[in-house]
């Protein structure tokens, strides 16, 4: 509707935030998060410096830590061949284990993985889930957007006693803005945990605060000047009128009336495959009772 070249808009399509959900270098979110830890006080570039300072340190000193064990585990792997890549994954499974599943265990010993996100599920309520599932999500946004940045096609405004007028849908025009990985906490994702969101830009666990506002508007003007978007267009005459706002502002004249009509909307059949809700439900969320 937007993309009507009567309208002839620049839309952008922005991604989803990460939620807070359980970081392996920090454990479940209740123990590390502390809602409306930071409150805006007029002077968020100072702050937002601070931040950044503080926030750079500690991921340079983990990053180093991390690289300290990966050259670890590299050279034992170098000496030891299978045998010292088999143990060091026996040491990660169990420490994983160990960390994550602590007192959610199934009596038969089966399906460890299971209880193990029962547990990060129960302990980090909700947000653990919806974390990945955004995360997932991701794709199908930018797909959808892309798929519509290069539709092209020709719609016909046809009115008995008037002759055919067509309009001309032209690609371009949509653009996507991932923000997801903007917000992650990217010391775990080095660690193959790109779903936690980086806690200090978040008043509670699925909201930003002043400074993740901050750095989302970075992000947005930056895309604006990409897209230069910024600049008026050149002044042009619209109905007599002289201006350097597109269309002066002001959809263009229908052919026919005052309304614009849009062509109708595909008609898209979705046939999911055969699930049990409830068991998805279980599965996603943990929450099985």
């Amino acid at each position: 509707m937007l993309r009507n070249p009567l309208r002839n808009k620049k839309v952008l399509l922005m991604g989803n935030f990460p939620t807070l959900a359980k970081s392996p270098t920090l454990g479940d979110y209740p123990k590390y998060f502390a809602p409306f830890k930071y409150i805006p006080n007029g002077q968020i570039f100072d702050k937002a410096k601070e931040f950044e300072e503080a926030k750079q340190n500690a991921e340079n000193q983990e990053t180093a830590n991390t690289v300290i064990q990966s050259i670890v585990a590299y050279v034992i792997d170098i000496f030891t061949g299978w045998l010292g890549t088999a143990l060091s994954l026996i040491l990660s499974a169990e420490d994983y284990i160990s960390r994550t599943a602590e007192d959610y265990s199934n009596l038969t010993g089966q399906d460890d993985w299971y209880w193990r996100w029962h547990g990060e599920n129960v302990k980090n309520p909700l947000t653990h889930a919806v974390s990945l599932g955004l995360m997932s999500h991701q794709h199908s946004l930018e797909v959808m957007a892309q798929e519509e940045n290069n539709y092209t096609g020709t719609y016909v405004y046809s009115q008995s006693g008037f002759s055919d007028i067509t309009i001309q849908y032209q690609p371009g025009g949509v653009s996507f803005l991932p923000l997801y990985y903007y917000f992650i906490r990217h010391v775990d994702a080095g660690l193959g945990h790109p779903y936690v969101a980086n806690h200090n830009l978040y008043s509670d666990p699925i909201h930003v605060n002043h400074i993740g506002y901050f750095l989302w508007s970075t992000i947005l003007a930056r895309r604006i000047v990409e897209n230069g978007w910024q600049n008026l267009p050149p002044e042009a005459n619209y109905g007599g009128e002289l201006c350097r706002v597109w269309n002066c502002g002001r959809a263009q004249n229908p052919p026919y009336g005052q309304e614009i009509i849009d062509p109708d909307p595909p008609v898209v059949v979705v046939e999911p495959a055969p699930i049990d809700w409830v068991l998805l439900l279980c599965l996603f969320t943990g929450k099985c009772w």
